[in-house]
């Protein structure tokens, strides 16, 4: 029995070992894939030299430079699998950022919307003189402020009248 456990054991660490390996692999061809790919859009681009469509007879036609571009080989080490490894997350890296940046500025746009919005029924609220009837409300008045009160400014007044126009804001943003 002990015979039996030991060798499925080991069959479970090969196995693993060779997951790892493939999976090692696949990664460094892929890398080199993109890294191959990277070259060939460069010689296409150079081939090219300008002319649009024109070919000069020195130049290869597609068929030709995709022959030329996979004689170039790459060699599969780890330095190219690092490197392969880089590229691949400074790409990932620019398209996190982008989406980071385009979430940024949705939610910016719609923060200035809302205070937009705000500002404009405030405004509206204001000329229809529904504002006396809040801040009568607020303060625990029976009528509505209409008349305009002389009221002595001083600091403790100022203070208060911060800590009211605080009370009303934190009102109306619920």
């Amino acid at each position: 029995a002990a015979t039996k456990i030991q060798a499925k054991y080991r069959q479970k660490q090969a196995k693993a070992e060779v997951d790892a390996k493939r999976q090692e692999r696949q990664e460094m061809e892929e890398g080199a894939v993109k890294i191959q790919a990277v070259f060939r859009g460069k010689q296409a681009r150079k081939g090219m030299n300008g002319e649009g469509d024109v070919e000069e007879p020195g130049d290869l036609g597609a068929p030709e430079a995709e022959a030329a571009a996979e004689e170039v080989d790459i060699p599969m080490d780890e330095d190219t699998a690092n490197a392969a490894t880089k590229i691949q997350a400074k790409y990932r890296q620019k398209q996190a950022k982008a989406e980071v940046d385009a979430i940024r500025q949705e939610r910016q746009e719609m923060e200035e919307g809302a205070v937009k919005i705000q500002a404009v029924f405030r405004g509206k609220q204001a000329r229809k003189g529904h504002g006396a009837q809040m801040v009568s409300d607020m303060l625990g008045l029976d009528e509505p402020v209409g008349v305009p009160i002389d009221i002595p400014m001083d600091d403790d007044t100022a203070n208060a009248a911060t800590l009211i126009q605080t009370k009303y804001r934190q009102k109306q943003a619920k």
